[in-house]
């Protein structure tokens, strides 16, 4: 995928991805009807109105996948302090954590797509660099607020992504990681013996 870096979300929102709600949320309501609030998770209708988790059967997912779930900005938003926004077809962004031990992991496919982004601060501050007084103050005092603000990048900065499950490197050793995705199994081919 190539893109270009568009635009700077401090502070988002993370709306809840409806696969993320059939996985896990309703299991985690079940077991603990209080875990939307403590994740300062809030629940709205088609027409944007707020509903009570008290309201929704969680023992049936056809009626709980019919909202929108959306976190709040804070210390604990899924996201974290910012969201990195490209033109992409795929709803995919970079993003900030609040689990940072994620990052001392060798294995770190956590995300549901998305890419979370080991030391996101000083990238921001990077990718501002064309957008005026943005210098590092500015970019952790604005992720400490926990106030929303958007930000347009002005420059461009392109980005491409791409998902190796096997490569060789210059002296010829190949290495080969899990398929996570399953994307190998797609173009798979199969041979049989006549």
């Amino acid at each position: 995928m190539a893109s270009k870096v568009t635009q700077i979300n401090f502070n988002p929102y993370w709306h809840v991805p409806k696969s993320l709600v059939e996985r896990d949320l309703t299991k985690y309501m079940n077991e603990d009807p209080e875990y939307l609030a403590k994740q300062n998770i809030h629940i709205y209708d088609g027409k944007g109105n707020e509903i009570s988790p008290t309201s929704i059967d969680w023992n049936n997912l056809g009626n709980a996948i019919n909202y929108m779930y959306r976190q709040e900005p804070g210390a604990a938003n899924s996201m974290g302090h910012c969201k990195i926004n490209f033109f992409n077809p795929y709803d995919c962004y970079l993003h900030d954590t609040p689990a940072k031990a994620l990052f001392d992991e060798n294995a770190r496919f956590h995300s549901s797509g998305c890419v979370r982004v080991e030391g996101v601060n000083s990238l921001v501050n990077w990718l501002l660099r064309d957008n005026g007084d943005w210098d590092q103050a500015k970019v952790d005092a604005q992720f400490e607020s926990n106030q929303r603000l958007d930000v347009e990048c002005k420059a461009r900065v392109p980005l491409h992504t791409t998902y190796i499950t096997a490569w060789a490197n210059r002296q010829g050793t190949v290495s080969f990681r899990d398929d996570v995705y399953k994307f190998d199994e797609q173009g798979k081919v199969s041979f049989e013996s006549a």
